[in-house]
């Protein structure tokens, strides 16, 4: 028997304007970047699940994880259940199925466990049962135990199947972990995509580079759940964009996407090298809001007219050096704006004091801040020498910082390759 092989393949994001605003209700702007995270799927002949991590946190890790043991934990867990069968096909109400499975029977599977922690906990327990699992970083950790969830939920439990063949996993990713630009979103729909394609759920005839906007609807659905078992309460805004592509505006759940009607839109992406907790930062801002309504009140609504202006803009027949003009200005604005509420790093400022002094005026924090990242705006009036010597001047002794170029706009959620 042939064994069948998927690659699939997310983008990562930056989140333009709308940083912590859009948690309190107001308008976010976010794109696809050209850095990508690539997973393949490919069975095996082994009675293990082999799953290699190149590049995460600047390391490269294999998590080997027993299939017998797995198929033995995973009866453990659904001897309650009966089995239930569902087939993606290409109809809208059937594409809304996997969400609604997992929201009804699923949760009541879980209810009768005691509760979904107790359920991620057995997960997490069959996962020390491996050495190679318990020696891994915290942010590889993470990747296999939302793998071990999805493979469960996607292939074992609605298939209730007797026997599994092995497989190799192979992820890859451009985007660096914990700077804010999305691998984990970048993960999540990659993963959900290859599993629900290697399940039969999607047929690659259905499918081009462009997939489906109703496909995406369900992946992106799918794609949320996982963020939540890593994250809690995410805003769902990182997998939107990871799945759909190109230029998106959220407020409140509701997404739109955009076209920029200008040139391509360039940037420098800077890693200050300071970890980041997205928690920890969001929190700081809503108790300053607790604190201080009435100064973070208007800040926050700053930051919602910054956003629709760079829309309005973008969208317009505004091109050249008067878009760029007022998109290193919004930036500036909303940089500054960050800071006021607490977000800001020492060595954020340090990146962006650089740009500044070279010339790049428009440049700010992107993701939580508290560290992560910073972006560049590199404008067409910029020479390759003058890129050359910012990047030289940022990369060099004292600074050190790790820097990128980037394109935004990129493609969203791809499959690329399946034998069957």
């Amino acid at each position: 028997m042939e064994r069948r092989r998927v690659v699939v393949s997310a983008p990562g994001k930056v989140i333009l304007f709308g940083e912590h605003s859009v948690v309190h209700g107001k308008l976010a702007v976010a794109a696809a970047i050209d850095k990508r995270l690539f997973i393949s799927l490919e069975e095996s002949n082994e009675n293990t699940i082999a799953i290699k991590l190149e590049g995460f946190e600047r390391e490269d890790k294999t998590v080997v994880l027993s299939t017998a043991l797995l198929l033995s934990f995973s009866e453990k867990l659904f001897e309650n259940l009966v089995a239930i069968e569902w087939r993606m096909k290409d109809t809208s109400n059937d594409l809304s199925q996997p969400p609604s499975f997992l929201s009804s029977s699923f949760q009541d599977f879980l209810a009768q466990q005691g509760n979904v922690d107790s359920w991620m906990k057995n997960v997490e327990q069959y996962l020390e049962s491996h050495s190679s699992y318990l020696s891994a970083s915290s942010a590889i950790r993470s990747a296999v135990f939302l793998f071990v969830v999805c493979y469960l939920i996607i292939l074992v439990y609605p298939r209730q199947t007797e026997s599994t063949r092995g497989l190799l996993v192979t992820v890859q990713s451009q985007i660096p972990v914990g700077a804010g630009l999305g691998s984990s979103a970048s993960f999540s729909v990659a993963l959900i995509t290859s599993l629900l394609v290697l399940a039969g759920d999607i047929q690659l005839q259905q499918l081009s580079e462009d997939i489906s906007g109703t496909l995406k609807e369900s992946i992106n659905r799918w794609a949320f759940l996982c963020e939540t078992f890593l994250h809690g309460t995410p805003s769902g805004m990182d997998n939107t964009i990871a799945t759909f592509g190109g230029f998106l505006s959220y407020r409140n759940g509701k997404k739109e996407t955009f076209q920029v009607h200008s040139d391509i839109l360039r940037f420098i992406v800077v890693d200050s090298g300071v970890p980041r907790s997205t928690q920890k930062m969001v929190s700081k801002v809503y108790q300053r809001y607790q604190e201080f309504p009435e100064i973070v009140s208007p800040i926050l609504i700053s930051m919602d007219e910054i956003a629709i202006r760079f829309i309005q803009s973008a969208v317009s027949n505004l091109v050249g050096d008067s878009f760029s003009q007022q998109l290193a200005t919004l930036m500036k604005i909303n940089h500054y704006l960050l800071n006021a509420l607490g977000v800001g790093h020492p060595l954020l400022e340090d990146i962006i004091s650089i740009a500044q002094e070279l010339g790049f005026e428009g440049a700010k924090l992107t993701g939580a801040g508290g560290g992560g990242c910073a972006i560049i705006l590199v404008d067409s009036g910029k020479s390759i020498e003058h890129v050359d010597t910012l990047l030289n001047t940022l990369q060099s002794t004292p600074h050190g910082y790790r820097c990128f170029e980037i394109v935004l706009g990129g493609s969203g959620v791809q499959i690329h390759h399946q034998t069957n």
